[in-house]
């Protein structure tokens, strides 16, 4: 019979997102080693955080309860589901997202091997600047990787490529009272409204950054 920390692990593959995501998702940024914990046994989830759990891995609490099978067969299911998800998207210069989503060709800085995204024009873009770091909560630090979907739907809160006065800016999509805005995560930056036409390249699906 599998546990209640299987159950969130097949949950996590069916949905094709990894622990980091996961915790972003479940607004537990600051602490990522959680949902491993959780996946292993280590330490039983709270009703509250099953709730959580249940909402962002879009199933009812009580899928956490019910029997999947045997934990070898999660493991065969993991490496089947990672075999099919990875794919591999270019790593752009911030100025060459239009021309590339438009269909030009550009020569990749890089190949950057993903998985979790939707369409097939998926892209990669080095954080610059410090407007999207937070000291608590979502934070994305310069010289991270964003990975782009330019496939999902929209919504309020996504964090997204936006194109203002022809330039690619990352922000966080606010939609409140039929209005747009554009919000920094860094309070030193303004609160940016934007027309309701404005183009949005993609929705931030990843962040990756790399220690060495």
């Amino acid at each position: 019979m599998t546990s209640i920390g299987q159950n969130i692990k097949l949950a996590r593959l069916k949905k094709n997102i990894n622990q980091t995501e996961l915790s972003q998702l479940c607004g537990w940024s600051g602490f990522p080693s959680r949902i491993s914990n959780y996946e292993r046994g280590l330490r039983e989830p709270k009703s509250e955080d099953l709730v959580r759990l249940a909402q962002s891995l879009n199933v009812s609490v009580d899928w956490f309860y019910r029997d999947y099978g045997s934990e070898q067969t999660m493991e065969v299911r993991e490496s089947v589901a990672t075999y099919k998800a990875i794919r591999y998207v270019p790593l752009l210069a911030w100025n060459e997202a239009v021309g590339y989503l438009q269909g030009k060709e550009i020569n990749a800085q890089d190949m950057i091997p993903v998985v979790n995204v939707e369409s097939n024009r998926s892209f990669a873009l080095i954080v610059e600047g410090d407007s999207m770091e937070s000291p608590q909560g979502d934070s994305f630090s310069v010289g991270g990787t964003i990975i782009v979907d330019p496939g999902l739907q929209i919504k309020d809160r996504d964090f997204v490529i936006a194109l203002v006065n022809d330039t690619a800016t990352f922000k966080q999509l606010i939609i409140d009272s039929g209005k747009r805005f554009l919000k920094p995560l860094n309070l030193r930056y303004p609160l940016l409204e934007i027309p309701r036409d404005t183009e949005i390249l993609g929705v931030v699906r990843n962040f990756m950054r790399r220690f060495r």
